[in-house]
């Protein structure tokens, strides 16, 4: 059975990146302390909230790692430009990569950024973005990250880096957000074919 998740360590989204050497790194706004032993950069999403940019060594190489936190109230286009930054950074490098967080991808849009219209759009619209960009999105099917009308708020985006088993910790109370977690095995950079992994 697959680990769980430390409670004190992962309110929200985090990755776990094994194969790397890495573990643990939490992609919360709750705990946005950066890993030790790595080298921490920002970058700033077009909502101007800072997300750390961490890169972690270990024995296939650097993985890096961004901490996402988008706005709440907005529509799905406000929604890919303001993660259009992170995804134009990730591009200026070939590392593998894992952007994680909170994309408040709920399934309503707001009229007025007040009013709740039940649209089903946010997070198909998000997903195809950074599918374009590149980046896979295997954290899809994992079920809901917070309880409230079972949205499936959180998110992990990866490329160059294989998911190979992710999971929403329901018993774990560390804040409105369910966590939502993943392996990530990192192939070293010889075996890595066009943004596809040639070896598990």
């Amino acid at each position: 059975q697959a680990p769980r998740p430390n409670a004190t360590t992962s309110a929200g989204t985090s990755a776990k990146a094994r194969a790397s050497g890495a573990t643990g790194w939490c992609a919360s706004a709750a705990c946005r302390s950066p890993p030790p032993s790595a080298t921490v950069a920002w970058v700033r999403p077009q909502n101007g909230q800072r997300t750390p940019v961490s890169t972690r060594h270990g024995q296939a190489g650097p993985l890096r790692l961004y901490a996402v936190h988008l706005d709440n109230r907005i529509g799905p286009g406000d929604r890919v430009r303001q993660l259009a930054p992170v995804l134009a950074t990730a591009r200026t490098h070939a590392l593998p990569t894992v952007i994680a967080g909170d994309m408040n991808t709920s399934p309503f849009e707001f009229v007025g950024h007040l009013v709740p219209v039940p649209t089903w759009r946010q997070a198909r619209k998000l997903e195809a973005s950074v599918r374009a960009a590149g980046f896979a999105t295997p954290a899809t099917e994992v079920g809901p990250t917070s309880r409230f009308l079972g949205m499936r708020l959180d998110a992990i985006y990866t490329r160059d880096a294989r998911v190979t088993h992710a999971e929403v910790a329901g018993d774990v109370e560390a804040s409105d957000h369910l966590p939502l977690w993943a392996d990530v095995v990192v192939a070293p950079a010889g075996l890595r074919d066009g943004g596809r992994m040639t070896v598990g």
